[in-house]
């Protein structure tokens, strides 16, 4: 989990008193943002707000400090060559948060700063195309958003992009690439592909792209009738699809209900709140938060409790907002969870802005499930465990996935 971005200018306390939960990275996040694509990406995030009741921000010794300030000054002072003053500040920052042996405490340069927000906004104002480096080194389009920009021009899954208006991108890396785009700044670009032997231009225009994170199903079998959703992130508008994609399940009359975060690395707190709220009432405790101090239990916002029987599947990349939502459906609705175990990730990071667009994240308290239980390290054992059948991965079809069909027969019996 993470907290609110903040810039460098409030004092601690300001900073303390304003702070809002965000989201973690665990991998890499190689989305192409403001421009061209959405690369695959691993998360594992989750985010709320921190109310008004936080711990009085604790003060140190001006000592350490004031060496510090001696011996950035001495570098300014001395050092033979040029020094870009913010770039020292940014990199001591760097230092200290690199130092804390967390793994979820990071800097984030501004490189990939961008990166880190956009597939939790749920939107991004770029092509619409999803790239990635083939095994030849080279930038090849991995697969296109239907409806947009990229797809409508006549860009194809493939194609090797060799360059950007006139440029050649040989060689770049998808970050480097991503860099190129926004410095390009252009409302409409040309991109040169190599298609076969064909050398091929395409002007794609940018437009603002919505990302769909939730699908649906119904699966029948006689008079049962399961619904299906899929959830591959909890992003600024997943809650709205999946109230949408909710309602119009129920308007079907299903039986029941398979809840799919198979692979699903997190998201924002509050969005995953909201989709637990819309299956249990406010009596309801969904997860607890473990700081310093104390421990305090978060309450569902709904006002029903379902009554329709519910599976939940996850596998070992299920982490975060998906583990918290696992664990409340299964602890406070009494779903059964289905596939491997999840990850284990439940710290919480809070996300700070500096000036020159980099970010830095640090540790500051850890959620529990709705019953206390620390899942953080451990991950969540399903109450079936089924590994994914080779089948599937070969052949990516439903009657293929074992864990899919293994939630249906245990809904229809």
């Amino acid at each position: 989990m993470e907290e609110k971005k903040e810039t460098t200018k409030p004092n601690l306390k300001e900073r303390v008193s304003k702070a809002e939960e965000l989201k973690f990275g665990f991998l890499e996040v190689l989305i192409l943002i403001l421009i061209t694509a959405l690369v695959t990406v691993v998360v594992t995030i989750t985010v709320t707000k921190i109310g008004g009741n936080e711990p009085k921000p604790k003060t140190y010794s001006n000592k350490d400090i004031d060496r510090f300030v001696e011996e950035y000054n001495f570098i300014l002072n001395r050092y033979y060559g040029e020094v870009d003053s913010k770039d020292l500040v940014n990199n001591a920052i760097a230092g200290m948060v690199n130092s804390l042996d967390d793994p979820y405490s990071t800097f984030i340069a501004d490189e990939n700063a961008t990166n880190f927000d956009v597939e939790l906004d749920g939107e991004f104002y770029g092509l619409g195309v999803e790239i990635t480096v083939n095994e030849n080194s080279e930038i090849e389009v991995y697969s296109l958003l239907p409806g947009y920009e990229a797809e409508k021009s006549g860009l194809q899954k493939g194609d090797v992009i060799t360059a950007l208006d006139g440029e050649s991108v040989e060689g770049l890396s998808t970050t480097e690439f991503r860099a190129k785009m926004i410095q390009n700044q252009r409302e409409t670009v040309t991109l040169t592909v190599r298609r076969n032997d064909e050398v091929l231009e395409f002007k794609i225009r940018r437009t603002l792209v919505q990302i769909d994170s939730v699908k649906t199903e119904t699966y029948t079998s006689g008079k049962a009738k399961v619904g299906y959703i899929y959830i591959s992130i909890f992003a600024n508008n997943t809650y709205k699809q999946f109230k949408e994609a909710l309602a119009k399940l129920e308007k079907e009359n299903i039986d029941s209900l398979i809840v799919d975060v198979r692979g699903n690395s997190g998201g924002h707190l509050s969005v995953v709140t909201d989709v637990i709220s819309e299956f249990l009432d406010s009596s309801h405790v969904i997860y607890q938060v473990k700081d310093s101090e104390k421990v305090t239990k978060e309450y569902s916002k709904g006002n029903k409790t379902k009554n329709y029987d519910i599976i939940v599947l996850i596998d070992s990349g299920s982490a975060s907002a998906s583990e918290l939502l696992s664990s409340a459906l299964k602890e406070q609705c009494n779903a059964k969870l289905v596939g491997t175990k999840s990850f284990g990730k439940s710290t919480v990071q809070q996300v700070v802005d500096l000036e020159n667009g980099s970010k830095y994240k640090i540790t500051v308290k850890e959620w529990l499930t709705s019953e206390g239980n620390v899942i953080n390290g451990k991950g969540i054992n399903p109450d079936v465990e089924i590994e994914l059948s080779d089948k599937y991965i070969n052949d990516p079809k439903v009657e293929n996935d074992n864990q899919l069909q293994e939630a249906i027969k245990l809904l229809k019996k």
